[in-house]
C-alpha cells in the first residue's frame, strides 16, 4: 500500500546547472542517410588507423601517441585520403580524444586495451559539437548537411546545446543531444525529513524492486520472454553465408529484437524509478557489486536482464534533480539476514538461503517476505544515518552545482566497502 506524501520542511531553493540528454529519432532522406554512413565510416576508419599506429609505435619505441599528436596528423590524412574531408572536423577530432582517453583508462584504471572496430558489428556513430548544431522548424541542422533532418521526440531539447551524437541502431538513426539546463531545485533538508518519507528499496530477481512502503515492482524479464524468438533468429543468421545480402538482412532482424528488449526494459525502469522518487524524499538502496555478481554464470543473464545498475543510476540522478537524497548502504551490511523487527542476524548454518523466500526470526518470531524484510532493514539504516549524522550539520545541507550534498550526489551510509572483484561464492549468497 502506498500513499502520496507531502513535502517536508524546511526546504531551500538552489540554482542548479543540470546536464540532460534528449534522444531524437531521425528521419533522414536517402542522401542524408548516405552522408551519415560516410561520416560514421570515416570515424571508424580513423579509429582503426590510429590504433594500428599506436601498436606500431609501442612495438618500436615503447611509447604511445597522445591526443595532440594524433590531431596533428589529421590535415595530412585529409590530403592523402580526400574522402575524409567530407566528415565534420570536430567528429574526427573527437575520435582522437576518445582513443586517448581509452589508452589512459587502460593503464590508469585497469580497463581493457582498445580494440579495432569492425564494420557492421561496431556501432555506427559520429560526434558533433554545438557550433554546427541547431534545432529549427522541427528539423535538426547538422554540420556538412545542406538541409535539416526531420526528427520526432517526446520532448524538445531545452537549455544550451553542448554537443550531440548521431548513431544508427537496428537500421534507425538517432541523435542524442546533450544540453545544459539551468533550473531551480528545491533541496530538502535531510535532517528534518519525516520517517514516512524515507523508503528502503531492495532490488531482486523475483521482483525488480520491493519497497519498504509495500510497493512491489514486477520484474519484466523481457529478455527471457524474447529468448525463443531470439534463438530462432540467431540460428537462421548462423546459416546465412558471410558477406551475403541475406545475412545482412537477418542480422538486422536480430538487432531489432535486441532493440525492442532494451527499449521495453528502459521504459519499465523509468516508470518505476520516477514513481519511487516522487513518493520518497530519501531513497535508501544497497551499494551492490553488480560486476562481481554477473560473474556467477547461473545468474548473470537474469541480473543483466533486470537492469539493476541502470535502476540505481536512475534513482541517483532523479533524486539529485528533485533536490532529494539517495543513500547507499554498505554492501556487507546484513540487510537480508537481519530481522527488521528485533535486529537479530542469522549466520552460519542458520543463514537464509536463496531458495528461502520467507524470513523467520528465531528470536522474536517475526515472519516476513525476505525482500520486504530487507527493504525494511535498508529503511532502518537510512533512518539511523539521518538521525545520527545529519543533526551535526547546521542549516540546509550544502549543495553543489547539481543540487547534491557536499559529499557528492549519493551519500554512503556506514562507509563499508567490499573489494571490487567481490562475487558471490554460491547462489545462496545472492539476496
Amino acid at each position: 500500500m502506498s500513499s502520496v506524501l507531502n513535502w517536508d520542511k524546511p526546504r531551500t531553493l538552489a540554482l542548479a546547472l543540470i546536464q540532460k540528454a534528449y534522444r531524437l529519432k531521425l528521419y533522414p532522406t536517402v542522401e542524408q542517410a548516405d552522408a551519415f554512413a560516410r561520416f560514421a565510416g570515416s570515424c571508424r576508419w580513423l579509429w582503426n588507423y590510429l590504433l594500428d599506429l599506436q601498436h606500431k609505435k609501442y612495438e618500436a619505441e615503447k611509447k604511445f601517441i597522445f591526443r595532440a599528436e594524433m590531431q596533428e596528423l589529421l590535415p595530412g590524412l585529409k590530403r592523402e585520403y580526400p574522402w575524409m574531408a567530407e566528415a565534420p572536423s570536430n567528429s574526427l577530432q573527437r575520435v582522437c580524444r576518445n582513443l586517448d582517453q581509452a589508452l589512459k583508462k587502460c593503464f590508469k584504471e585497469g580497463a581493457g586495451f582498445p580494440r579495432f572496430k569492425k564494420r557492421g558489428v561496431s556501432r555506427e556513430a559520429f560526434y558533433v559539437v554545438n557550433q554546427g548544431l541547431r534545432i529549427e522548424n522541427n528539423r535538426v541542422v547538422l554540420p556538412k548537411m545542406k538541409q535539416g533532418v526531420k526528427f520526432r521526440s517526446g520532448r524538445l531539447p531545452e537549455g544550451r546545446i553542448l554537443s550531440a551524437t548521431v548513431s544508427q541502431r537496428a537500421g534507425t538513426w538517432w541523435c542524442v543531444v546533450q544540453c545544459e539546463v539551468e533550473q531551480n531545485v528545491d533541496v530538502i533538508d535531510a535532517s528534518s525529513v519525516s520517517a514516512d518519507a524515507v523508503i528502503g528499496v531492495d532490488v531482486g530477481l523475483k521482483s525488480l524492486m520491493v519497497c519498504s512502503d509495500g510497493v512491489v515492482v514486477a520484474n519484466p524479464r523481457r529478455l527471457s520472454k524474447a529468448q525463443k524468438r531470439l534463438r530462432r533468429a540467431q540460428r537462421i543468421l548462423a546459416r546465412r553465408k558471410k558477406g551475403s545480402a541475406n545475412r545482412r538482412r537477418q542480422a538486422a532482424r536480430v538487432a531489432v529484437i535486441h532493440t525492442k528488449v532494451a527499449d521495453y526494459r528502459a521504459d519499465a525502469l523509468h516508470q518505476a524509478t520516477t514513481a519511487l522518487v516522487r513518493r520518497a524524499n530519501i531513497v535508501v538502496t544497497e551499494d551492490l557489486n553488480i560486476k562481481g555478481m554477473v560473474k556467477n554464470k547461473r545468474l548473470a543473464r537474469s541480473i543483466s536482464d533486470a537492469g539493476w545498475g541502470e535502476a540505481l543510476r536512475q534513482i541517483s540522478y532523479k533524486a539529485e534533480w528533485a533536490g532529494k537524497h539517495h543513500i547507499k548502504v554498505g554492501r556487507f551490511e546484513p540487510s537480508t539476514q537481519k530481522c527488521s523487527a528485533c535486529g537479530n542476524s542469522r549466520s552460519g548454518e542458520d543463514r537464509l538461503r536463496l531458495h528461502e523466500r520467507t524470513y523467520r526470526c528465531g528470536s522474536c518470531g517475526n515472519v516476513a517476505d525476505r525482500d520486504f524484510n530487507a527493504a525494511l532493514n535498508l529503511r532502518n539504516y537510512g533512518l539511523d544515518y539521518v538521525g545520527q549524522a545529519m543533526p551535526e550539520r547546521t542549516g540546509v545541507i550544502p549543495v553543489n552545482a547539481c543540487g547534491a550534498s557536499s559529499a557528492g550526489p549519493d551519500a554512503i551510509a556506514f562507509g563499508r566497502y567490499g573489494a571490487l572483484n567481490q562475487e558471490p561464492a554460491s547462489t545462496s549468497d545472492v539476496g
